[in-house]
């Protein structure tokens, strides 16, 4: 499992298995497990695009959001320049 902090301060721990796999297809239509196909193509697109990066982070990190009262706006709100590289990075350990 990998972690990041948000720009309010708040460290996220990431663990992608086959329920947060199954919850992010559901919420937003990614299919994590395909984005390393085609030579990572689909990762990388992924990682360029910060609104559907941070649609796929909040699902992943949605039931600990829940649990502090932080709705996917306030997530999203935190997560700009030195914060969505770490996510971005942290995810894409978690993923490979």
């Amino acid at each position: 499992m990998r972690t990041f902090t948000d720009n309010a301060g708040r460290t996220w721990l990431l663990a992608i298995n086959v329920a947060s796999v199954k919850r992010v297809r559901a919420l937003v239509g990614i299919d994590l497990y395909k984005l390393i196909d085609d030579g990572l193509e689909p990762l990388a697109r992924l990682v360029s695009d910060p609104v559907d990066l941070a649609d796929v982070l909040y699902c992943l990190v949605r039931d600990e959001a829940d649990a502090k009262q932080i709705s996917d706006e306030d997530f999203g709100r935190c997560l700009a320049g030195d914060a969505i590289t770490a996510a971005a990075d942290a995810f894409v350990e978690e993923l490979i």
